[in-house]
């Protein structure tokens, strides 16, 4: 594939190849023995299992065994975290697997006597998911409240777009039952 671009009198033409990830399916081989020295190959690796499974119990033994490679491929510490983060994101479990893969994760460390994401790490990860969610479906549910308040009243004023994007889920669910009584936009923030 080449893109190409002209400005004035200067041209520039860069081709590159494109792979189809899946081409490598029947190579897997290949990668497990690149991934040692590529962490490329552990990525695609990880990618490949994810578009193989689902989010289910093959899923997290395929997972659990990617990861025990990590530390038995000679990864330095910083290496194994980062791979770690990147398996971790890519084969995603059902909450209910992840304290099953925890456990795992904590066999192999003991086994190998190596412990490069510590239980801290593991336990500060899965709370920045869960916040992240938790501050998702806030800014969802705001999002929500917002466009209802607009179609009832129009336009938002200023001081309640800040009130919104302040406002803790408690306060967005009583505004939520209160907009659908209100008579005017100041109704709905009492």
């Amino acid at each position: 594939m080449s893109h190409r671009i002209q400005f004035w009198d200067c041209s520039l033409c860069f081709t590159f190849p494109v792979v189809r990830l899946e081409s490598w399916r029947p190579r897997v081989g290949e990668l497990i023995d690149l991934a040692p020295v590529n962490p490329f190959a552990v990525v695609m690796l990880a990618q490949l299992e994810a578009n193989a499974t689902r989010p289910d119990t093959h899923r997290l033994v395929r997972k659990t065994e990617l990861v025990r490679q990590l530390y038995h491929w000679g990864y330095k510490r910083d290496n194994v975290i980062r791979l770690f983060r990147i398996i971790d994101a890519m084969l995603a479990l059902p909450e209910a697997l992840e304290p099953v893969f925890e456990d795992a994760v904590q066999q192999i460390e003991e086994e190998t006597q190596m412990s490069y994401v510590t239980s801290v790490e593991r336990v500060r990860l899965k709370r920045e998911r869960e916040e992240g969610r938790e501050e998702g479906k806030t800014e969802g549910f705001a999002a929500l409240l917002s466009s209802l308040i607009m179609r009832k009243f129009g336009a938002l004023p200023d001081w309640a777009k800040v009130r919104l994007v302040a406002a803790d889920d408690t306060a967005l669910s009583r505004w939520a039952e209160q907009v659908l009584d209100a008579s005017c936009i100041e109704d709905v923030f009492k």
